[in-house]
Parts: structure tokens; C-alpha cells; sequence
């Protein structure tokens, strides 16, 4: 009986404590002879085998692209037959499902474009609205290369006379006899002089609005204003119509890039965006079994 209890703790002890990578093995033979039935049990303990390492699967593929043409080149040597590109006018994104009918999950690549640096500071200008006027010569004179009419270091020099003024009169007048303009009176020693400032209203831009795509024609309508709480504060008032325009035409010139790409007509091609939704599923009642 004692000698059992010594050979069930070995076995319980060995089973226990085993080594980090070895493992047990027990092997149990049994001898049915005349004299009845005997059992003999054999403990080894061996190395496990490493196993073979395995290269988990390549993640999904998500590129984001901020050429056009890079993408359209991209969808021509890895698009599918049952590619389909979607053109997002509003959010000014483009994007491709790679293989429409993969059943272990969708692929897609998306292009966004760069604003321009050349227009990000007249877009900055555009979404304040307002700028001192002290500001607005100075931001002239950084960025006059984009403006086309009046040429910029004259629309320069019509601003800095009004800011060099010592007494402003602003008219807005109407009819070909009326004044219209600032009336700007310097004082130069003990004379006095008065000169009428024509003020243009519209600052014509020529400027890429994105990296990748041709100059368009932008329109800024500005206008000079004073506050009675700040009478000696001159704001310039900027805002503009034709900036709509220009960022839609610009996005269908990088749609079409991306478009002229499938040179064999194969993809699925227009204007929208990408959705996709898990199924519902409906539980059906089992059959009564009677």
C-alpha cells in the first residue's frame, strides 16, 4: 500500500511539474497471464519540437493617394474587372473598391487632394472674411504673385495710401458724376492736399487651388469699412463667388485622370460614394416536430 502512494506522487509530482518546453509521455502495457492481470506504466519526458513558424495573412490594403495620376496608374496594374471607382463632388474625395465581389472582405483605396501652398493663404483670407487693413498690405506684398488685376504691387501702393493717410472720407456714391473712392488728405509741412483714391472692388487671382492641377480664375470681392467704436481701424471685408466653381472643376480634371487610367473599360466609373452594410438576418421559427 505505502509503495502505491510512492508511485502515484511520483506520477502526480511529474505530471505537475513540467519544464517549460519538454513534455510527458506515459506509456501503459498490460500482461494478461496465469497469474492474472499486471500492469506496467512507463514515464518519459522529452523536448518538444518547436513548430515551424507561419506568416500571418498581409493586412487589408487602404492607400490613400494625393496624385490622381498616381492612382489612376495604381488601378491599372492592380484593378480588377469588377473594380468600381466612386467620385465624392462634395467631400473632393475619390474612391476605389478593388474587387467588387470579394467575399472575404473589401478593399479600398481612397485619393484626397493637396491644397495648393500658393492658394492656402488666400483660402485662409477667404474663410476669416475680414483683415486689418494694416495686415492686408502686408499679406499683399507676401503674396502678390498670384494676382493678376490690378497687378499687385499697384493694388500694393492704392493700399498703403490709405494707410499712410492721416484723414479718410469714404464715399459710395452712385451715377458716372457721383465720388466713389476714399478722399485722402495728408498733410505735407503747412499745406494741405486732397486726392480721390480709387478703391478696386474686385482682386482678380490666377492660382492652382490644388497640387496637380492648372491655375483657375478666382475672384475676391473686397470692400474697406470703419467701425464707429474704432474709428481709426480700417477692416478689409473679403469674400468671393467664384471659389465653388473652381474646386468642382478642378475635382472632374482629377476625376477624369483617374477615369482615362482603365484604358480597357473594365471599371465601374462615377460619381457617388462607397457604402456597405452588414446584412440582417432573420431568425426563421423551428418546425413543430410532432
Amino acid at each position: 500500500m505505502e509503495k502505491n502512494n510512492q508511485d502515484q506522487s511520483v506520477i502526480s509530482d511529474a505530471l505537475r511539474n513540467v519544464p517549460e518546453g519538454e513534455e510527458n509521455v506515459i506509456t501503459i502495457i498490460r500482461d494478461v497471464g496465469k497469474s492474472g492481470k499486471t500492469s506496467t506504466v512507463t514515464l518519459q519526458r522529452k523536448q518538444i519540437e518547436p513548430l515551424a513558424p507561419v506568416r500571418s495573412e498581409s493586412p487589408r490594403r487602404a492607400h490613400l493617394f494625393h496624385s490622381a495620376e498616381g492612382m489612376g496608374e495604381y488601378l491599372k496594374k492592380f484593378g480588377t474587372k469588377n473594380t468600381v471607382v466612386l467620385g465624392d463632388v462634395n467631400e473632393g474625395v475619390i474612391y476605389a473598391v478593388l474587387d467588387e465581389k470579394a467575399e472575404k472582405g473589401f478593399e479600398v483605396i481612397q485619393f484626397r487632394p493637396v491644397v495648393h501652398p500658393l492658394w492656402k493663404p488666400w483660402e485662409e483670407l477667404v474663410t476669416e472674411r475680414k483683415i486689418e487693413l494694416d495686415d492686408f498690405v502686408d499679406f499683399l506684398m507676401f503674396n502678390r504673385k498670384a494676382i493678376t488685376e490690378p497687378a499687385g504691387m499697384e493694388l500694393i501702393h492704392i493700399m498703403s495710401q490709405v494707410k499712410a493717410s492721416t484723414s479718410i472720407e469714404m464715399h459710395r456714391g452712385r451715377g458716372n458724376e457721383s465720388l466713389n473712392g476714399i478722399l485722402v488728405k495728408t498733410q505735407i509741412q503747412s499745406e494741405e492736399k486732397e486726392d480721390v483714391v480709387d478703391l478696386p472692388t474686385i482682386i482678380e487671382l490666377s492660382i492652382p487651388i490644388y497640387v496637380g492641377t492648372e491655375e483657375r480664375f478666382v475672384g475676391l470681392d473686397i470692400t474697406l469699412q470703419t467701425r464707429s467704436a474704432e474709428p481709426n481701424k480700417i477692416w478689409v471685408f473679403v469674400t468671393t463667388g467664384d471659389l465653388v466653381q473652381a474646386k468642382v472643376d478642378c475635382f472632374m480634371q482629377m476625376f477624369d485622370q483617374v477615369k482615362a487610367a482603365d484604358t480597357n473599360g473594365y471599371w465601374i466609373v462615377s460619381l457617388g460614394f462607397t457604402g456597405h452594410q452588414a446584412w440582417d438576418y432573420v431568425k426563421t421559427p423551428q418546425a413543430n416536430k410532432n
